[in-house]
């Protein structure tokens, strides 16, 4: 992400530079602009995969944080920006959307681990005769 971040804030400036001395139209700018928050957006999506994988420890961990990324990322935020207005239709998965996303995700998960290993005591009829009560240390 950095090197790619390094590379985009390079073409921004040379997109600055061709449009103040007119090399570049206004049109030719904005969709090289869309392509680097396209870029942008495919890399923040390829590290959502990349968290969850990491973060879940088994696959149901791993869905319930790449859920909670997908929802963040199927909110659209209406940004007032030149680009939104020119089309209107895009959508994109921009940096805030990857925190939010990445911060419930994380707090799913936590919170499912917390619910199963705080579950309580358990008992049950083990068969056989015998009854064992988990969490405590006495049988009969």
């Amino acid at each position: 992400m950095r090197t790619f971040a390094s590379g985009a804030k390079a073409e921004l400036d040379r997109l600055r530079g061709a449009l103040e001395d007119r090399s570049i139209t206004p049109d030719d700018a904005l969709d090289r602009l869309r392509t680097v928050r396209d870029e942008l957006g495919g890399r923040l999506y390829a590290l959502g995969g990349a968290v969850a994988t990491e973060f879940g420890e088994d696959a149901s961990e791993q869905e319930e944080m790449e859920e909670a990324m997908s929802q963040e990322r199927a909110r659209r935020r209406s940004e007032p920006t030149i680009i939104s207005y020119s089309y209107p239709a895009w959508t994109w998965f921009d940096v805030g959307s990857f925190r939010t996303g990445y911060h419930s995700g994380r707090q799913a998960v936590e919170s499912s681990r917390a619910s199963s290993s705080s579950g309580g005591s358990t008992s049950g009829y083990s068969g056989g005769g015998s009854f064992s009560g988990a969490g405590s240390s006495s049988r009969f």
